[in-house]
């Protein structure tokens, strides 16, 4: 199959307007109340509440917290919960009926939500936590590649959390999601090197990983536990269930996770430079709990993970910018001292090894002079022509440069990716340089087309069930332009402008 570039986005068409926090259940491996709090006031309980407080939904409903809480554990809550952190989720740990409870309290829209886990009978020691986590830290220090950072967290998590399979799934541009670490037990699918479309997990769940360290489903099976009462008594509409690690689940994600053979799943966002950057994805095959000591130590592994992911870039950046500063400082050499800065920029080949491309024409005071591999003559005018349409005054890149122009484009072989350095606009002056076309094979889980399927009403959709390898064949694309690349065009731009500058004056 050729890439298709009209395909359906589902992710921003359809998926992306799905209202993931306001459904009003949660999943039943906790509790939760929601309170007023100016008077601390219970307004809003899960009607599993009894299974702690060990009375029943009527009884609870708009009474004091401090109603159920011994006087030492109230006041201990209150200095935890203040108007200086707002905007955090509060861990707590208290009793409630001789039930001995973690707690996350975070305020929504004026009130705090706060929801409850029972601590185990026997309770595990997680002592050794600690120890792991140094251990993994020391690992992560002694390699300097994504690939090896993310196979190390994958191997890692799934020995100290025993789950079937772990993975880390990396967002591209578009939200569609690679794998490109895994870990797994026998039997297990393996997943690695797999794309997945941006519609598995649509804008609004990407969202709510801001605001959420994991998401945690321990059963795939389980039955959803209602508020009481149904619309929140405050706001006459469903409570903002959108921080909250208890909240139930889509139906469609329940069954895409049935389709894929798992019952528990967990996930914890990587997020890097204020970006959802990918998740370290976990999977087993029945259900289990996991208890919260544990999952806390998965949000600390993500925040480690991250810092681990930025500083690689930062020093692949650093060595990247380095190696493109010294082939400047030459390019900027030969134009200082050349008769015409032209013909500097034009000579051994420089400029295209600053801007890694394979060809480039240079427009200026009427002619066009070109170097290395370049589409016909012909096609430079009409390019010139365009660039004139366009008013193309900034620096201009793309790697789908068919797309860009036209339909019926001859030259992909010789520039399917181009970039555009001006220098003089009102004279229609450029540098342009070109890139040749790259056929990939994308190996997706399944095939992207038929992500959802819709029953005869066209409302009501399921997830694809089969995430068997499905080839596509993306044609027409160049190599992407990196950040530094970028920045050393940009840094071109600015020498040449300094050069005619000094000729004037």
């Amino acid at each position: 199959m050729e890439n298709n570039p009209s395909k359906k986005n589902y992710d921003s068409e359809f998926c992306g307007n799905l209202p993931l926090n306001f459904i009003n259940t949660i999943q039943p491996y906790g509790a939760l109340i929601v309170l007023e709090k100016l008077r601390w006031t219970i307004i809003q309980v899960s009607e599993n509440i009894k299974e702690l407080f060990g009375k029943e939904v009527q009884e609870i409903l708009n009474n004091p917290l401090s109603s159920f809480l011994s006087k030492e554990a109230y006041e201990a809550l209150l200095l935890k919960i203040n108007d200086d952190n707002l905007k955090e989720r509060i861990p707590l740990h208290f009793s409630f009926n001789n039930h001995e409870c973690f707690a996350i309290a975070h305020f929504k829209d004026g009130q705090v939500i706060m929801e409850l886990e029972r601590v185990p009978v026997i309770k595990k020691d997680f002592s050794y936590l600690y120890q792991d986590v140094k251990f993994i830290v020391s690992k992560l220090k002694n390699v300097d590649s994504i690939t090896q950072i993310s196979q190390i967290a994958c191997e890692e998590i799934k020995r100290i959390s025993g789950f079937d399979k772990v993975m880390i799934y990396q967002f591209d541009e578009s939200w569609n999601g690679q794998v490109i670490a895994e870990a797994k037990n026998e039997g297990m699918d393996a997943y690695l090197g797999l794309r997945f479309p941006a519609s598995d997990i649509p804008k609004q769940a990407r969202e709510l990983y801001f605001n959420n360290p994991y998401r945690f489903i321990p059963n795939r099976s389980y039955k959803a536990v209602k508020l009481n009462p149904i619309l929140n008594p405050n706001t006459f509409r469903y409570t903002n269930l959108g921080d909250c690690n208890l909240r139930a689940v889509a139906p469609v994600h329940l069954e895409y996770l049935q389709n894929m053979k798992v019952e528990t799943s967990m996930s914890t966002p990587i997020i890097k430079n204020d970006k959802l950057w990918g998740l370290i994805s976990c999977h087993h095959r029945i259900a289990r709990e996991i208890p919260y000591d544990l999952r806390s130590a998965f949000e600390l592994l993500s925040n480690i993970l991250s810092t681990q992911l930025v500083l690689n870039e930062k020093q692949n950046d650093l060595l990247a910018s380095s190696q493109l500063s010294s082939i400047q400082s030459r390019l900027y050499r030969q134009m200082s001292s050349a008769t015409h800065f032209i013909d500097g920029l034009l000579e051994n080949n420089t400029l295209l090894d600053l801007l890694d491309i394979q060809g480039s024409v240079v427009i200026f005071n009427g002619k066009i002079r070109e170097l290395g591999k370049t589409p016909a003559t012909s096609f430079i005018k009409e390019l010139s022509y365009w660039l004139k349409v366009k008013k193309i005054d900034k620096i201009f890149h793309s790697d789908t440069t068919l797309l860009e122009l036209d339909a019926n484009y001859k030259y992909k072989e010789e520039a399917s990716g181009i970039i555009v350095i001006p220098i003089s606009v009102k004279r229609g002056e450029y540098i342009v340089g070109f890139r040749p076309e790259i056929i990939q094979t994308v190996h997706w889980g399944g095939n992207p087309d038929e992500a959802i399927h819709f029953e005869s009403d066209h409302k009501t959709y399921h997830p694809r069930n089969s995430f068997s390898t499905w080839k596509e064949t993306v044609k027409n694309t160049s190599k992407a332009w990196t950040t530094q690349t970028l920045k050393a065009a940009d840094e071109l731009q600015k020498s040449i402008t300094d050069i005619l500058n000094r000729n004037q004056n």
